[in-house]
């Protein structure tokens, strides 16, 4: 213990006197290469065809954003815009390019700024050459092996992306101890994802209150509190406007959004005890390791921002457990994600004590600290691409695999049925009117981003306000009840489909072949595609005829 003491001590002389003894400082050159090298990382390890499990969910909305027209009816585009910043700042993207294009020129973007915000804050932490890239390869192996509700900072083109590197760059303030550019920046989190920031300041301000002796009175932040809390009302107000509802609807829109669509993320008792514990278990190990390193700054400060983001996800155990019994006030207030916080600040800290570590490791044992960490990042890195999934099925966006191929073991079948579904969409998309609305299989999520065309509902694409999401269940039960979830639209009847199509103005049916059994009646829908010109063995579609056109028959 006293030499562990020992190296605290030189540790906390180094960080905080700017010594070099550690590392070179970083030429404009290595500054440039340590981020090519991170954004090479990112790709590595999460990146894929488009679109990426969000990714259809967020370009669809942010080019309905800009182009009103575009896919209208679509109960999920017509909704409330609750991450306006986003739609606005970067959405207007869609107007020029495709959507394709536009998710890779955002990914590289959010790559690129969440790798230079992660060398900005290990170089507060583990000052030295090229340690930003090592810092988001390593960061990014934990969270995606220890997270416990399924969060995630590295991936597609969303929201959270830019709101998580908003908070990186604000915990590179914090560390330094500069306190109102930290608020600033966490107000700006909260600007693109109002969840994200404003867990983080909640977390900034318990790590500000462990301060101790170096914690500044709060006038002295008085400017940077309110500057940063101006910022995030523009995150804010759009999220406050999704609650203009009666307090029945919104009830029902919280059960529903906790308890039936999204309790994996949002009730700890829905989420496999294992996910707790790895996340449980890389939180005690990283606060013992950080325990003799408590009189070093920047450690204590980022330790108490992740003991921050523990108490909030334990406040959330304690309500989800308290209010067992009275689901309807507790889905009020799990709706907010009290864990997602933890399940990026943890495995940061681990990450930033990890290269900490190395750096002392580095001064004494400079070959054995640098295999040691190539081992740490490279070795788990290599094993991630080579078994996460084969070629073929990469070359198969993240966004199919996860709904229209799920379970699906053949890896051909599953290729063949994915060709087919873009081939489909691509003729919907070239031959059917721009402002039709389609009934789409349950098992899919890509539909508007292929076809260019509006849904009466989809899984994925719940809303984000009370009315909305109670219309979107709705729809879900009518169009989806169980026997259809596993066998398809063609479990309905013929009547049964023409009243949900007049009901909710459906101009076609798409149906996948292989649930679908039957004939539809010819004489109240028509086979439009495949035809004679085409082939398809996996999807038909079906035009819903209106009295006029079966009439004209």
């Amino acid at each position: 213990m006293a030499n562990m003491s020992k190296v605290a001590n030189n540790d906390h002389q180094i960080a905080d006197t700017g010594s070099q003894q550690l590392a070179d400082r970083p030429t404009l050159l290595a500054t440039v290469c340590d981020l090519v090298l991170g954004v090479a990382l990112c790709y590595l390890l999460t990146g894929g065809s488009v679109p990426d499990v969000n990714e259809a969910h967020y370009l669809a909305k942010a080019k309905h954003y800009w182009q009103t027209d575009w896919c209208q009816g679509d109960i999920f585009l017509e909704s409330a815009d609750t991450h306006l910043v986003f739609y606005w700042s970067l959405g207007w993207l869609t107007a020029w390019l495709p959507l394709t294009t536009t998710a890779w020129v955002l990914r590289i973007g959010i790559w690129a700024f969440l790798s230079w915000s992660m060398s900005r804050l290990v170089q507060t932490v583990s000052p030295g050459l090229f340690r930003g890239a090592w810092a988001i390869g390593l960061f990014t192996l934990l969270m995606m092996n220890f997270h416990m509700a399924g969060e995630w900072v590295v991936g597609g083109a969303e929201a959270k992306g830019v709101a998580y590197g908003c908070v990186l760059l604000g915990l590179a303030s914090l560390c330094r101890g500069n306190w109102n550019r930290t608020w600033l920046l966490l107000g700006l989190a909260s600007a693109f994802h109002v969840l994200v920031g404003g867990w983080s300041v909640i977390a900034g301000l318990v790590a500000w209150s462990f301060s101790g002796k170096e914690r500044i009175p709060i006038r002295k932040m008085l400017l940077g509190l309110l500057g940063g809390g101006a910022i995030a009302l523009l995150g804010l107000v759009p999220a406050l406007n999704t609650t203009t509802a009666t307090a029945e609807v919104t009830v029902a829109a919280n059960q529903i959004y906790v308890y039936e669509r999204l309790p994996h993320h949002l009730a700890v008792h829905r989420i496999p005890p294992r996910f707790q514990l790895r996340l449980i278990i890389l939180a005690c190990l990283s606060f013992a390791v950080a325990w003799p390193l408590r009189e070093q700054r920047s450690v204590r400060r980022l330790a108490g921002f992740a003991l921050g983001a523990t108490l909030i996800a334990l406040a959330g155990l304690a309500i989800d457990q308290a209010l067992l019994r009275d689901l309807d006030r507790a889905a009020s207030i799990l709706r907010f994600y009290w864990y997602r916080l933890a399940d990026f600040a943890i495995p940061l800290f681990a990450a930033m004590l990890i290269l900490h570590w190395h750096q002392h490791l580095k001064l004494r044992y400079p070959k054995w600290a640098t295999l040691l960490l190539v081992i740490a990042v490279w070795g788990p890195l290599t094993w991630w691409v080579s078994h996460r999934e084969s070629r073929t099925a990469r070359q198969i966006p993240a966004a199919d695999r996860q709904t229209l191929l799920h379970r699906m073991k053949d890896e051909r079948y599953g290729e063949a049925q994915y060709h087919a579904w873009r081939s489909c969409c691509d003729w919907i998309g070239d031959h059917t009117p721009s402002d039709s609305l389609f009934m789409t299989p349950w098992t899919q999520q890509t539909f508007k981003l292929y076809a260019q065309r509006g849904e009466i509902a989809n899984w994925k694409d719940i809303p984000q306000d009370a009315n909305s999401i109670v219309e979107w269940n709705k729809r879900i039960r009518q169009l989806y009840p169980p026997n259809v979830r596993k066998s398809g639209l063609g479990q309905h009847s013929d009547a049964r489909l023409t009243r949900l199509a007049d009901r909710f103005g459906a101009d076609y049916i798409l149906i996948r072949r292989r649930t679908y059994s039957r004939r539809l009646d010819p004489g109240r829908f028509r086979r439009v595609y495949p035809n004679r010109t085409n082939s398809n063995p996996y999807f038909q579609v079906f035009q819903v005829l209106t009295d006029g056109e079966i009439r004209d028959e």
